[in-house]
C-alpha cells in the first residue's frame, strides 16, 4: 500500500514534467527550416512610354499586359505534343499627360515575355485617331527574391510609337 502511494505521489510529480518534455520533443526548438504556407509571389511592374510619330507623348492610350506562358505537354505515352501558348491578360494601364503607363502588380508566378497591347480609347482628343498596336518584350529581372517563396520583382519598360489611322 506505501508503495502504491509512492508511485501515484511520484508520477503526480514527475508526470506533467514528463508529459511536456515529450510535447516540446514536437516543436522545433533549433529551427531546421521555414515553414511557408501561402502562395509563391513575385512583383511585375510594367514602365511604358507612349508617343506619336513625332515623339509627343500620348495621353489616354489603354496599355494591356499579357502574359504569355509556353507550355510543354506530354501525351497518355509519353511522347512531345506541340507547344501551347497560354495568355495570362492583367488589368489595363491607361498613360497619364507624359504617355506615362506605369503599374505594379502582385502574382504568383511570371512569365519571361510580355505582350503589351496598345489602344486609343478616347478617339480624336489627344493629338488624333491612333492605330491599334502591340509590341512582345522580355521581362528582366530588376530585383531578387528571398530565395523562398517570394522570388523578386520583373520589369517589363520601353518606348511605343503608335501611328496615327
Amino acid at each position: 500500500m506505501i508503495m502504491k502511494r509512492f508511485f501515484r505521489k511520484l508520477l503526480s510529480v514527475f508526470g506533467p514534467a514528463v508529459v511536456s518534455a515529450l510535447g516540446f520533443s514536437g516543436c522545433d526548438i533549433i529551427p531546421i527550416g521555414r515553414a511557408e504556407y501561402g502562395s509563391p509571389s513575385a512583383d511585375f511592374k510594367v514602365d511604358i512610354s507612349v508617343t506619336d510619330e513625332s515623339g509627343n507623348p500620348l495621353k489616354d492610350i489603354k496599355v494591356t499586359p499579357v502574359l504569355l506562358y509556353t507550355s510543354v505537354n506530354k501525351n497518355y505515352m509519353g511522347q512531345d505534343l506541340p507547344p501551347k501558348t497560354i495568355r495570362e491578360e492583367l488589368p489595363a494601364l491607361s498613360t497619364d499627360e507624359a504617355g506615362k503607363a506605369l503599374n505594379m502588380y502582385s502574382l504568383t508566378s511570371v512569365s519571361k515575355d510580355v505582350r503589351l497591347i496598345f489602344e486609343d480609347v478616347d478617339g480624336e482628343l489627344n493629338g488624333g485617331s491612333f492605330a491599334k498596336d502591340s509590341v512582345d518584350l522580355a521581362v528582366v529581372k530588376s530585383k531578387n527574391g528571398d530565395n523562398n517563396w517570394y522570388s523578386g520583382e520583373w520589369t517589363v519598360s520601353g518606348k511605343m510609337n503608335l501611328n496615327k489611322e
